[in-house]
């Protein structure tokens, strides 16, 4: 009879570790393809934009508005795929000052702590995104719902949330020794 004190067996941890890898990297993709797709229709509305000004002496008012939706959606969705790849930005300079142990307690703390903050944040630009929807308002240019693309910014705070939390169970959080070497030879 197994109790629940003991720790999970192999074959389970390999399993969510497994469905954590399989879930990260399917979200990875779908955020990557979704930003790329809006990579390529700002090259195409700023291409098709320049050639009205400058062709037919008559550019798109939209255009600006519609690219800088594009640009806030390509932020927060590439930061998920970004923070699922472990590319992101990380200050972990000190943490090789710590023994093993108390590096993996610090990893564990400062992403925790993330995830808290980030929740705290889509749940406060949710309540924007609310608000916006409630009062209808649309865009200057587009004539869109607001709330269509401020939502960009909880889903994808949300999306890192969750990269953060999978990466923890699906990799080893701590750095490995040669990621330490590289950085002391640039230092």
């Amino acid at each position: 009879m197994q109790h629940s004190s003991e720790s999970v067996s192999p074959t389970a941890e390999r399993g969510i570790r497994g469905i954590a890898i399989a879930v990260g990297d399917g979200i990875s993709l779908f955020c990557t393809q979704l930003s790329g797709l809006a990579l390529i229709a700002i090259v195409l509305i700023c291409t098709f934009n320049v050639i009205g000004r400058y062709v037919f002496l008559h550019a798109f008012s939209w255009a600006e508005e519609a690219m800088v939706y594009c640009m806030i959606f390509v932020i927060f969705f590439a930061s998920a795929a970004v923070t699922w790849r472990g590319q992101h930005l990380n200050l972990d300079m000190a943490l090789r000052k710590f023994p093993k142990g108390m590096q993996r307690l610090i990893v564990y703390v400062g992403t925790l702590a993330s995830v808290g903050l980030l929740v705290l944040l889509a749940a406060t630009s949710w309540n924007v995104v609310a608000k916006l929807y409630r009062f209808g308002q649309l865009s200057e240019a587009l004539g869109i719902p607001m709330w269509i693309p401020q939502s960009f910014v909880p889903i994808g705070l949300l999306l890192v949330a969750l990269m953060m939390l999978l990466r923890l169970v699906a990799h080893d959080p701590l750095p490995k020794a040669h990621d330490f070497a590289a950085e002391d030879q640039e230092l």
